[in-house]
């Protein structure tokens, strides 16, 4: 009996848990809110519609603003108050795109497209209902994973993109989230690219792409790796 009991303890399965505070959650979220307003900027943290209300509650404190990866996550958000929402990823799949003429009417959503069909599929789902949206172009960051190239490329989605119905161009997004270096030595960290890196690039497609007369104020960047020392 009492191997069997073992075998069952050990093959038990433990259900995860999340343990936080909130009163700590939304210190730190005021702290940084204001130090980014301090310089200029704007917090827009990543956050995930299966985070706990009372951790999305405290964070909605210090910011209006939140960035997501999905239209569920974005719907979660606009419920939760936050009046600006953006969707990082672009929005392809066809239950997803049905979702966004609601969610544009319940915040001011914007969308990043790094291909022009991407900014047309958002334009025909809009333009249904009569919504609109922000658009960002998502520039690579030099991993080739994701966005548009810098240069003439951004510029050419820029310019066609803002032709479209419902769309509004605004700026630039470029960031590295969505890759993690498998080398973690000194040399491979070295070669990622900087967060002034990011914004340099991401300046010089903002100003190329507003000499062609597209209204493209806005910067976006998104740090995940930390800068080499």
């Amino acid at each position: 009996a009492n191997a069997v009991a073992k075998r069952r303890e050990q093959t038990a399965v433990k259900t995860p848990y999340i343990l936080y505070r909130r009163d700590l959650v939304a210190t730190i979220s005021q702290a940084i809110s204001e130090r980014l307003t301090a310089l200029g900027r704007r917090w827009m943290p990543e956050l995930s519609g299966l985070l706990p209300s009372d951790i999305l509650s405290a964070v909605h404190e210090a910011t209006n603003g939140a960035s997501c990866r999905t239209t569920g996550d974005a719907m979660v958000l606009a419920a939760k108050g936050f009046s600006s929402v953006l969707i990082s990823r672009p929005v392809v799949d066809p239950e997803a795109l049905s979702e966004l003429p609601n969610l544009a009417q319940s915040c001011e959503l914007t969308c990043v497209v790094d291909h022009f069909r991407h900014a047309e599929l958002l334009s025909n789902a809009l333009r249904r209902r009569q919504a609109n949206a922000r658009i960002l172009i998502n520039v690579e960051a030099g991993d080739q994973l994701t966005g548009v190239r810098p240069g003439p490329d951004a510029t050419r989605l820029a310019s066609a993109a803002s032709q479209l119905p419902g769309l509004q161009v605004v700026g630039v997004f470029i960031d590295d989230t969505t890759s993690e270096p498998q080398d973690s030595s000194r040399a491979a960290l070295s070669m990622i690219p900087s967060f002034r890196d990011l914004q340099t690039v991401a300046a010089h497609c903002r100003r190329m792409i507003r000499s062609t007369g597209v209204e493209c104020r806005e910067l976006i960047t998104g740090r995940q790796q930390i800068d080499a020392i």
